[in-house]
């Protein structure tokens, strides 16, 4: 974790190259491959198993963090605040997303439009928003016989 080391180790810079080198490389993908299709629809059952396995990756990357802290303390090294927060704020994504898949439902199936409202837009009552009268019928005047 880059976070863990100084701007001087070589292993900060090798890190941030590489998380730059992934960025490019989405990017050229991106590019090269045009707009993706639409996603799949994703069932329960997969929903559950994905935020299961983010659980463990959240567990494994706790105990490393945990562990790499551990022994900088242990060996009477400087820690910044920078140091443990940014690996608890990517923890905390982590368990949110996982949190998220581990509670995914189906989303209620839409409903067919009925014919006299195709938009679920709510009604406008402003008069600026009244439909205009076409200029081909005349308007509605009162006849004096």
């Amino acid at each position: 974790m880059p976070t863990l080391g100084g701007p001087a180790q070589p292993l900060h810079w090798a890190v941030t190259a590489g998380m730059v080198g992934f960025g490019v490389l989405l990017w050229a993908r991106r590019r090269l491959r045009g707009p993706e299709a639409a996603l799949q629809r994703v069932a329960p059952e997969a929903a559950l198993h994905a935020g299961r396995v983010l659980f463990i990756v959240c567990g494994a990357v706790g105990v490393l963090v945990a562990l790499i802290i551990g022994a900088r303390l242990h060996s009477g090294e400087p820690l910044s605040a920078l140091s443990i927060t940014l690996p608890l704020l990517g923890l905390a994504w982590l368990a949110t997303l996982g949190i998220q898949a581990w509670y995914h439902r189906e989303p209620r199936a839409e409903s067919a439009p009925t014919g006299d409202r195709p938009s679920r837009r709510p009604v406008s009552w402003d008069a600026s928003a009244a439909p205009k009268p076409s200029p081909s019928t005349p308007p509605d005047r009162h006849v004096n016989a």
